[in-house]
């Protein structure tokens, strides 16, 4: 069985394009669930900035009530992004139809339909995994 894997930031619910998608043949669910968490957290770090937009080093410092930053901080400052990264981390695995051919997918990926029109046309009724 083929998957569709839409990962993206729980905060923009795949609008605005701020999401990536993969089809896959995973062995396991745990290995589609890996997916999907890879795509979402490279679309946070690519598109969100989460270090810059969310939590800053300076965000940081003022918290802390630090006078200046100092790379002595970094771990700690990782992990905190890190679980605001985690806490963003969203995504959705589809079941694809099997008679989907590799045609279709293509020109749907040229196209400019969004993911929900690829779930809608391409996807089982009950496919959510």
């Amino acid at each position: 069985m083929r998957y569709f894997i839409v990962g993206y930031p729980k905060m923009y619910n795949m609008q605005y394009g701020i999401y990536d998608y993969r089809i896959i043949e995973p062995k396991t669910f745990e290995e589609a669930q890996k997916v999907g968490r890879q795509l979402s957290r490279e679309v946070i770090e690519e598109f969100c900035h989460p270090n810059e937009e969310w939590y800053s080093h300076k965000d940081y410092v003022e918290e802390h009530n630090i006078e200046k930053w100092d790379n002595e901080y970094i771990e700690d400052y990782e992990a905190i992004v890190d679980s605001i990264i985690n806490e963003q981390i969203e995504y959705k695995i589809y079941e694809v139809k099997s008679e989907v051919n590799e045609e279709a997918i293509r020109l749907w990926a040229n196209s400019d339909d969004d993911v929900n029109e690829f779930v809608e046309r391409y996807c089982t009724k009950d496919g959510e995994w």
